[in-house]
């Protein structure tokens, strides 16, 4: 009984935290969209900044 209880917790605690890492880097990679390719940045090739943020914002919310 106890470990039932437990174990749907750890499962909920699971699914809150994919759920926060997909909006946490949905929100970071808008904000870099919105404010650096509007902004008139053109590294977005593939090879400038923005894709470095990009995949760094992919590792972070990773690790949320």
């Amino acid at each position: 009984m106890l470990g039932s209880v437990a174990l749907e917790v750890a499962v909920g605690l699971v699914f809150i935290y994919l759920v926060l890492s997909i909006i946490c880097t949905a929100a970071a990679e808008f904000f870099l969209h919105r404010y650096l390719i509007f902004e008139g940045h053109s590294c977005v090739n593939g090879y400038g900044w923005f894709s470095e943020e990009r995949r760094r914002l992919h590792f972070i919310g990773g690790l949320l």
